[in-house]
């Protein structure tokens, strides 16, 4: 099993992995998770654009995220290697997965006794937080987009109230309009997933008004 949270992006590895497999001697069977365009573009920035001094604000780091959003145009390549039935494409949501990805992934590899396999040692989390001590983060750059020590300061530092409860919740950095202008430049490319991957679902992800975890920075 390889897991990587950067390998729908990486499709160069496509071709070596086919080969692989080929090699030796497997059915090779691609998983790929999807987040809604707006969620991942906040979690990212908290994750890698805050950090860096080359991002002052988030709607500087959209500009140059915005290309990255596009996840047919992502997958294609993947399916152009192995094939259509060879790829999962799950959603990133609560009605899809439950709770854990984690356990939604094993339960994916036909591993019923989960709890055997992950055990009582408590597992990594890479946690959000609050509105409030993200605009501190963003006041601490540097050129480190990878340095995650920051965030493991204030994940180890701070109680509950500072974190973000729920992974599948906005972060209410975005305004509506900011999100409006997500879900259009996506709409074509999000149409195309779902007519493959989902028979034709429509909205493929679960939009504003549709669950309470959405949230937005607008100002009344």
């Amino acid at each position: 099993v390889l897991s990587h949270e950067g390998l729908l992006a990486a499709s160069d590895w496509a071709a070596p992995l086919l080969n692989l497999s080929s090699e030796m001697n497997f059915e090779p069977q691609i998983v790929c998770y999807l987040r809604r365009q707006d969620i991942w573009l906040e979690s990212a920035w908290k994750q890698w654009g805050a950090k860096h001094e080359a991002f002052p604000t988030l709607h500087d780091y959209m500009q140059v995220a915005m290309p990255r959003l596009n996840w047919m145009e992502q997958l294609r390549p993947w399916l152009d290697t192995f094939g259509r039935d060879r790829m999962t494409v799950r959603r990133f949501e609560q009605r899809e997965i439950s709770l854990n990805v984690v356990s939604d992934f094993l339960q994916l590899l036909g591993i019923q006794d989960i709890e055997s396999v992950i055990g009582s040692t408590p597992l990594y989390a890479n946690r959000g937080f609050t509105p409030e001590v993200m605009e501190l983060i963003t006041l601490l750059k540097s050129d480190r987009t990878h340095d995650n020590t920051l965030l493991e300061l204030f994940d180890q530092a701070l109680d509950e109230r500072y974190k973000k409860q729920d992974p599948f919740a906005a972060y209410g950095l975005l305004t509506s309009a900011d999100r409006q202008f997500i879900f259009d430049e996506c709409e074509a490319s999000n149409q195309e997933v779902s007519r493959m991957f989902f028979d034709g679902e429509w909205p493929l992800f679960e939009r504003a008004g549709d669950d309470e975890s959405f949230i937005s920075n607008d100002e009344e």
